[in-house]
């Protein structure tokens, strides 16, 4: 005689093939909402709106300063693909048939052989000094803080710079 809690199973039914109707009809429409503006009122695209105000799209890294160690770690990433591209290629230069060895002395003995011995040998000791400060990192942690960071950031540029200076009037 009093009303129950739960609903009948009727008029869910009736809901939920309301809900599928209309869940059949809205794509239709939305296409044709979407083709009946055209082209010619698409929104433009982030970097066409920045381009119109003049503003550089983001994230716009020349804003920025970057810290000395960040361009330490920018540095010892690339030093190290440029030795990984470097051994690769002579790898497969030599298992070409190439005379690496002939290569290698003909280039030693060009006017540009010193800007390549600079290259190669700051790339060299650049990759290994950064790992052997990374060990250390590794073996002492406490030895890792901003300030000795950086000061071995420097350290590192400067040793390495001087190294290949060094090495490439040898």
């Amino acid at each position: 005689p009093g009303l129950s809690s739960t609903p009948s199973p009727l008029p869910r039914a009736a809901m939920l093939a309301a809900r599928g109707a209309r869940g059949l009809r809205l794509p239709v429409v939305r296409a044709a909402a979407v083709a009946s503006r055209g082209l010619s009122d698409a929104k433009p695209s982030y970097s066409e709106r920045m381009k119109a105000t003049g503003r550089p799209v983001s994230p716009d890294v020349k804003i920025y300063k970057f810290p000395a160690v960040a361009l330490s770690s920018i540095t010892n990433r690339v030093t190290g693909v440029f030795l990984s591209v470097g051994v690769a290629g002579v790898g497969m230069a030599g298992l070409a048939g190439a005379p690496v060895p002939l290569l290698m002395s003909s280039l030693g003995s060009t006017v540009v052989a010193p800007v390549f011995k600079f290259g190669v040998s700051f790339c060299l000791s650049y990759h290994w000094l950064a790992a052997a400060r990374h060990t250390m990192w590794d073996f002492w942690p406490e030895t890792l803080n901003n300030v000795d960071v950086e000061r071995t950031s420097y350290l590192l540029v400067g040793t390495s710079g001087l190294f290949s200076v060094v090495m490439a009037f040898l």
